[in-house]
């Protein structure tokens, strides 16, 4: 990620890479991301949701074929994101309506916890859980509880709309 100018290097070669695993091998029922991981999961959880526009297509040479054809019921993400190039505006607005567990370090000093908070705010289903550590997965006791709540939670709600 350049920080300079909110873009990703080789976005378009990722996501046509991680649609062409969506395509072979989902359906998913959630996604899981840490730090670009989590942008990445995010941008894939709004192209769920809404597709992408022709604009957006053409910017991240996309086949429209490879968009995901069912919504994420949630997203499990760590230490994410926005990009904040105008380029990816459509991506984060409206907000993503995918439930997503957010999980932000006390003490990260790799991402600003400003920009780890927009992504939290882009999200209108977003939980956001802080943890006493820095820019990494958190494996404590009350960080697993708390993954293990959510993930029943929306896979309960799943199986009622199912």
């Amino acid at each position: 990620r350049d920080y300079t100018n909110g873009e990703i290097q080789h976005l378009d070669e990722s996501l046509r890479h991680l649609l062409q695993i969506i395509q072979m091998e989902g359906p998913f029922v959630g996604i899981v991301g840490f730090s670009t991981g989590s942008t990445m999961a995010l941008i894939l959880m709004s192209l769920a949701e809404r597709g992408a526009s022709a604009q957006l297509l053409r910017d991240c040479n996309l086949d429209p074929h490879l968009l995901p054809q069912f919504p994420f019921q949630f997203g499990l993400c760590f230490s994410g994101c926005i990009l904040s190039h105008p380029r990816y505006k459509e991506i984060f607005f409206p907000k993503i309506v995918t439930p997503i567990l957010h999980f932000i370090g006390d003490y990260d000093t790799y991402l600003p916890r400003l920009e780890m908070l927009k992504f939290s705010r882009r999200c209108k289903n977003s939980v956001t859980v802080y943890h006493p550590g820095g820019h990494f997965v958190p494996r404590s006791r009350p960080c697993r509880e708390a993954i293990r709540a959510f993930v029943t939670e929306q896979m309960r709600k799943h199986m009622h709309r199912s």
